[in-house]
């Protein structure tokens, strides 16, 4: 892990090898391997190279389920999860959660990442306002305290969700 610091600019960047797969595959293992180390978090936040993992949401979507562990795990940085929110990756796990297959636990996934975003103590508030343009306010709450129970009233058909 220690060889890697300095390095995540060049680490990130194979991140947009979309051509072979492998080496995006093998670029977010590494990446997932390294992000369990709180000096790599912290290094990586430096870097600023959060968005290649946030556009990989699209370009590879056998991935997903990675990408967001790798989010998810990123987001325990508060630089990283103001990085996150200016680049509009909350747009992409909003679209996931709701046009996601939950088949696979993705929509499920998506929450967890938003509701990990939401209780970031500087941005999350902000989020909170952001998401509450765009979902109703009850599946939001729902979403920042049980994100578990996000995805059954999004698919609910009522129109009261109080």
């Amino acid at each position: 892990v220690l060889g890697v610091f300095g390095w995540f600019g060049l680490l990130f960047s194979l991140l947009r090898v979309e051509t072979i797969r492998i080496v995006q595959h093998c670029a977010l293992n590494i990446i997932l391997t390294v992000t369990k180390n709180n000096e790599c978090i912290t290094d990586i936040a430096n870097s600023g190279v959060v968005i290649y993992v946030l556009l990989c949401l699209y370009s590879t979507p056998s991935d997903q389920m990675m990408i967001l562990d790798i989010l998810i795990t990123l987001s325990t940085s508060s630089t990283i999860v103001k990085d996150i929110l200016n680049k509009g990756g909350h747009l992409f796990a909003v679209d996931l959660l709701c046009n996601g297959d939950n088949e696979s636990g993705l929509r499920d996934k998506s929450a967890v990442f938003l509701s990990r975003l939401m209780t970031e103590k500087l941005s999350g508030p902000r989020l909170r306002l952001a998401l509450a343009q765009i979902l109703p306010l009850a599946i939001v709450d729902t979403m920042r305290d049980l994100p578990s129970s996000t995805v059954r009233p999004l698919d609910n058909d009522q129109e009261n969700l109080s």
